[in-house]
């Protein structure tokens, strides 16, 4: 996309690591350059580790007691998926540009499937409730305490220190489920089975420090491998209680997939998935026709 104004794009090419020059001209007899620091982002040994196993058992659905009085069912990854990379940053003329780029993870969340279903005693009709719009939806996932790291998955690494950095990042997803629901009426469901499967995809990415008035809400973030990974959190009630869920699995096994240098991965400011979620408007309503 052709950039606002008077900006410029300088790109390295494959001769790697270089100083770019942005070139103006106000007027036939009036021309400056800008030299820029063109810095090579390379991925060094990455990897993506989770629980591979078809039930993994540090998942759990236990039933806990909410600050307003109700149980809820808390369905809970356990040991999450864990993401590891070592980032290096090779700057021209010995460095240069080096010390303002930091790199981290950037992670997206689509939500596949969220439905709990609810019976009435235990012949009732099973109605299926749905949390708000979620389903079928790509999110931006980050920092569940707020919006100050946004839209890295957690604080950056400044290169300029870490040269090469090796960094991670560990995502523990879970979800509370209402035990009972009362439909209009005062009939009172109960809680029998939640169909649950969030699918992420996490970006090694880098960007610079310096602010860039082609980027207002920051950046650009540029990914330079990808991995996915998704909780399977489905659980039902049987005979013994709460059996547990699936778990944490990762898709692409341990490698990351290096990918062409991805520009502008979040130039925009994208639906940001917890702030969604934790939206009061955002609650559990039964599904039209279910």
């Amino acid at each position: 996309a052709a950039l606002p104004g008077d900006l410029q794009a300088i790109q390295w090419s494959n001769t790697g690591p270089t100083v770019g020059a942005a070139i103006y001209q106000a007027s036939s007899n009036y021309t400056w350059a800008f030299d820029v620091n063109v810095v090579q982002i390379v991925v060094q040994n990455p990897g993506v580790t989770g629980q591979l196993g078809t039930v993994a058992p540090a998942a759990t659905a236990t039933v806990i007691a909410g600050s307003d009085g109700n149980n809820y069912l808390n369905i809970g990854s356990g040991g999450g998926s864990t993401v590891a990379a070592t980032v290096a940053a090779v700057g021209p003329m010995g460095g240069q540009g080096v010390s303002r780029i930091e790199a981290g993870f950037i992670q997206t969340l689509t939500v596949t499937s969220l439905t709990a279903t609810y019976r009435a005693g235990r012949h009732g009709a099973d109605v299926n409730y749905t949390f708000g719009t979620l389903a079928g939806t790509t999110y931006l996932d980050t920092n569940p305490d707020g919006r100050d790291t946004y839209p890295w998955a957690e604080d950056p690494t400044p290169l300029g220190l870490y040269n090469p950095a090796t960094t991670q990042y560990t995502d523990q997803p879970h979800l509370t489920v209402p035990i009972t629901q009362t439909l209009q009426g005062g009939t009172s469901l109960s809680l029998v089975g939640v169909s649950l499967l969030w699918n992420f995809t996490v970006y090694v990415c880098a960007a610079t420090s310096d602010p860039d008035p082609a980027f207002p809400s920051g950046g650009p973030y540029t990914a330079y491998a990808q991995g996915t990974w998704s909780f399977n959190g489905d659980t039902f009630l049987n005979k013994r209680g709460w059996a547990p869920p699936v778990g944490v699995r990762c898709r692409d096994g341990t490698a990351w997939a290096t990918i062409a240098p991805m520009a502008a991965l979040h130039a925009t400011d994208p639906d940001w998935f917890n702030g969604v979620a934790n939206d009061p408007d955002t609650t559990w309503q039964p599904q039209i026709g279910g």
